[in-house]
């Protein structure tokens, strides 16, 4: 019998390797999980979903869904952390994933701002732009209506150089 792959990239993989190599709080939040076409909630695809399978604990949050396991709210980055509270209650942060294809960056650094440390982040790239340039969709940009394209999220460099700020 095959195992249930549940990330769109096989990420789970990657993620279940570093689970393997680090000690990772069992705790996973994961904005912008796809929960069927339309968000009808006939599926879950998301880098966290087999985790919950394994004991973890897992909040999940999309702003398209009707998946009974999955809050639904549209995160931006002056809300995140209200959110995180409401639902958390000051734990400690195993994973945070992030996928909302617009101000992932932003999102990111709201959270570490307000001294919210994740053991691991795993975050969406813009695999459009060059990923050694320090490139971020401007903050608000997202709020218009836009096809996915070269106008969202930010570069693995972007990331790289915000998380490495805060000494991960």
């Amino acid at each position: 019998m095959s195992e249930q792959v549940y990330s769109q990239h096989e990420e789970q993989h990657i993620i279940q390797s570093l689970l393997e190599q680090y000690r990772i709080t069992p705790i996973a939040v994961e904005i912008g999980i796809n929960t069927g076409a339309k968000g009808d909630g006939s599926t879950q695809q998301g880098n966290t979903v087999f985790l919950k399978s394994q004991g973890w604990t897992c909040v999940w949050i999309d702003r398209e869904t009707c998946h009974r396991d999955v809050i639904t709210k549209t995160v931006y980055p002056e809300n995140v952390t209200s959110i995180l509270e409401g639902h958390l209650h000051d734990s400690q942060i195993g994973i945070f994933s992030i996928d909302i294809d617009s101000e992932d960056w932003h999102v990111v650094d709201s959270v570490l701002q307000e001294k919210i440390f994740p053991d691991m982040f795993v975050c969406e790239t813009n695999s459009y732009l060059d990923p050694m340039e320090d490139l971020v969709m401007p903050l608000g940009h997202r709020r218009k209506l836009m096809p996915k394209s070269i106008c969202h999220g930010a570069t693995l460099t972007a990331f790289n150089n915000l998380l490495r700020k805060y000494n991960y």
